[in-house]
């Protein structure tokens, strides 16, 4: 774009012109060239969301699956057994506990 702006001033057109004509330019030299990079990056995320469909390539990497797993573990809290019953200390502290109480 810079050689187009230049050359064109130094022929005489103005700084707005060349500005303009720079653009299209490089717009269309930058269109021509990378095409085909563009069409490789279009297949390759087409393929890689029909294999995530599929089940056959994970959604995210694994290690954004374990940040997942860590954060919904501090979340949701240490699991309680199955069949387990709050105490009843648990339901006074969990009733009066201003941060857990949703009315205000």
């Amino acid at each position: 774009m810079a050689a187009v702006f230049v050359v064109s001033y130094l022929l005489g057109a103005g700084v707005l012109i060349a500005g303009i004509l720079a653009i299209v330019v490089g717009w269309l030299l930058a269109f021509l060239v990378l095409k085909p990079y563009a069409d490789a990056a279009t297949t390759w995320l087409a393929d890689r969301r029909k294999a995530q469909a599929e089940g056959r390539a994970p959604r995210f990497s694994a290690q954004i699956s374990a940040d997942e797993d860590a954060e919904d573990a501090l979340i949701e809290g240490p699991a309680e057994p199955e069949g387990a019953q709050p105490q009843p200390e648990e339901l006074t502290e969990r009733q009066t506990d201003p941060e857990q109480n949703s009315d205000g």
